[in-house]
Order: C-alpha cells, then sequence, then structure tokens
C-alpha cells in the first residue's frame, strides 16, 4: 500500500506537531508582552512625584482620582448649616428668661412673627403647642400667653 499523502498548510481540526509548534509560540509571545507591559505601568507608577499634600499624582486624564472627587462631593452635599440652641439660653451658656407676652387681640401666628422680627420656624418652635392647635390660618385668642424669644 501506499503511504498517505502529507499534509500541506495549517490545520487546527487535525492538529500535528506544526499546530502545536505555532500555537505555543504565540501563547509566550503573548505572555512575554503582557508581563513586559504590567512591568512597565509598574515602574512608572514608582516614579510619580508626589505633590504637595504628599499623595501620588492623580491617575486619570482628568486629574482628579476617586478619592478626591467623593471628598468634594461629601464637602459640598448640604448647602447651609443650621445649629439649634434652646430656649432660654445664650451661646455663652448664660440663660435669660424667654420673653413672653400676652396676646391683646386674637392674632395669627405669621403676623406675631412678622410684628416680633423672628421666623416663623422659631415661633411655633418656642410654642409647639399652638403650632398644633392653630396653625399658620387660624386666629391665636386674645389672652392666651405666647413665648416671642428664647
Amino acid at each position: 500500500m501506499a503511504d498517505p499523502p502529507a499534509r500541506k498548510g495549517f490545520s487546527l481540526s487535525n492538529p500535528g506537531a506544526k499546530e502545536y509548534l505555532i500555537v505555543g509560540g504565540v501563547v509566550l509571545v503573548a505572555a512575554a508582552a503582557y508581563f513586559w507591559w504590567k512591568n512597565r505601568q509598574a515602574a512608572n507608577a514608582a516614579t510619580t512625584t508626589p505633590t504637595s499634600a504628599g499623595t501620588t499624582a492623580p491617575d486619570t486624564a482628568t486629574g482628579l482620582n476617586t478619592a478626591n472627587w467623593l471628598a468634594w462631593v461629601q464637602d459640598h452635599n448640604t448647602s447651609t448649616t443650621t445649629t439649634t440652641t434652646t430656649p432660654g439660653s445664650t451661646p455663652a451658656g448664660t440663660t435669660t428668661a424667654p420673653k413672653v407676652i400676652t396676646l391683646g387681640a386674637a392674632t395669627k401666628l405669621g403676623a406675631l412673627a412678622t410684628r416680633y422680627k423672628i421666623p416663623l420656624w422659631q415661633l411655633r418652635d418656642l410654642n409647639p403647642g399652638l403650632n398644633q392647635e392653630y396653625g399658620n390660618f387660624k386666629r391665636i385668642p386674645k389672652g392666651t400667653k405666647v413665648v416671642v424669644s428664647g
């Protein structure tokens, strides 16, 4: 019988020694390129100069890294800050007597706040019972005692 004809060309469907050598060589070249690139990136990261704050230079094209951006967002998250003080106390810690008035006529909370030049929310805080019972639209009866300053 005659010998089978020799294969010519490259065939992954019926691999032989030639195919294994070629695929193995491609894998070796790809691995060498990967490790070379990884070591190059590590060497570049180690040579970055620190900024005046003692941190490394930003690692993004925009110049902001995630930690700096997150800190900025948290700093600017609230638009205002409010401080609350207890009625009848001053920042120095000394207490003063609250100013209490007796209404001479039926009056709304909003009108009282305007007359005594205090915010409506502060008048509500000083007089929680009045706010719940009368709200903004009902008149507070004559003779009711109202705290107008702390």
